[in-house]
């Protein structure tokens, strides 16, 4: 199980998201900088590589 917070690829909707937790065997991810959580289908998801989630958090 994912931490809180950790970024995650939904490869169904071609989105990136922050991982909130999991209900009914479904990960609830935010968009990057908040937003209106959705559900994701964990066979669906992935984890940013480290590269992908410094990009994202602006990071150089």
């Amino acid at each position: 199980m994912p931490e809180i917070g950790t970024l995650m690829r939904d490869k169904a909707r071609n989105a990136w998201g922050e991982f909130r937790g999991e209900f009914g065997g479904k990960f609830y991810l935010r968009p990057v900088g908040g937003g209106r959580e959705w559900p994701a289908s964990p066979e669906f998801v992935r984890r940013a590589t480290y590269d992908e989630a410094k990009r994202l958090r602006g990071e150089s």
